[in-house]
């Protein structure tokens, strides 16, 4: 990426393969990873913490337990995010609107949408 903009990426991830792959790419890409979590309770805690810019959420995290919470956390920081899901978003229950990017994840794809959004961010930052 050119005119880098670093962000903080909080990851969550319930697959450790998944998840070392995204942390990789993502600090490949300049930005600096946070987590990354594989369950919910950790990633509340990080979500509920952590000084974030933007979250990767998976939606299921195994054993019956869901990216939910954490996106709640989100939420009410006003921290931005983006679900993973092998299901559209119509099937995310507690999806709002946010973005859902369907797995298998595509590469080009993601660190498009995380350089559009360091480029909203740092953009109104300036203003």
């Amino acid at each position: 990426m050119t005119d880098q903009k670093t962000l903080r990426v909080l990851i969550v991830e319930d697959e450790p393969i998944v998840a070392m792959d995204l942390a990789e790419m993502v600090e490949g890409w300049g930005h600096n990873v946070v987590g990354p979590a594989s369950k919910r309770a950790n990633g509340v805690a990080l979500a509920e913490s952590e000084d974030i810019d933007f979250a990767i959420l998976d939606v299921n995290l195994g054993r019956g337990e869901t990216s939910e919470a954490i996106a709640a956390a989100l939420r009410a920081r006003g921290i931005r995010f983006m679900f993973l899901s092998a299901h559209k978003a119509a099937a995310i229950d507690f999806c709002m609107g946010e973005d859902v990017m369907q797995k298998p994840v595509i590469v080009s794809q993601l660190e498009t949408r995380l350089q559009d959004f360091a480029d909203t961010t740092f953009s109104q930052q300036a203003i």
